[in-house]
């Protein structure tokens, strides 16, 4: 699968995600755009978009059953996902509170990141953010590679979801 491929799949696939909440409705999508310096209306409704003074690869925004807009952050790869990149996006959730973080990999993680990802104690710190909520890290090809979904202690829930898509 190619980059466009891959981006494609995964607009659809998140695009189906939030159409399957009744909870949240889709306001827009922006693509590799660093949202803190948009003049935009809708992003002066979200007070942590001043803090998102960098780019994911997609950023949702959607609203809520009470009418609260919120984000979603979406980061994709061709690679294996290292620590590195889980860094990177640990920092992204910490600071604007998304509703999700995703990273999605054509290849899911890199094996040298075994004992930490599947460690709850080390991962714990890492993948949480905003309290209750955790970056979802898995694999997409046809589809969510369940086997690939990370943390181990999120699987479970995630699986719940994907099923209405």
């Amino acid at each position: 699968m190619n980059k466009t491929e891959f981006e494609n799949n995964i607009k659809s696939g998140i695009t189906s995600f939030v159409k399957s909440d009744r909870g949240i409705s889709f306001i827009r999508m922006y693509e590799k755009t660093n949202i803190s310096r948009l003049n935009d209306s809708v992003m002066n409704n979200i007070p942590e978009s001043y803090l998102c003074d960098f780019v994911c690869d997609f950023c949702i925004v959607v609203k809520d059953s009470k009418n609260k807009y919120q984000l979603i952050l979406v980061n994709r790869y061709l690679k294996s996902i290292g620590i590195t990149d889980i860094g990177e996006m640990s920092i992204y959730a910490k600071l604007s509170k998304p509703l999700y973080a995703f990273m999605i990999s054509a290849k899911g993680h890199s094996s040298e990141i075994n004992n930490i990802v599947t460690n709850d104690d080390i991962i714990k710190p890492i993948f949480n953010y905003d309290d209750e909520k955790n970056i979802i890290l898995f694999s997409l090809n046809d589809g969510v590679s369940r086997d690939s979904v990370l943390p181990l202690y999120v699987r479970s829930s995630f699986y719940k979801k994907i099923e209405k898509i």
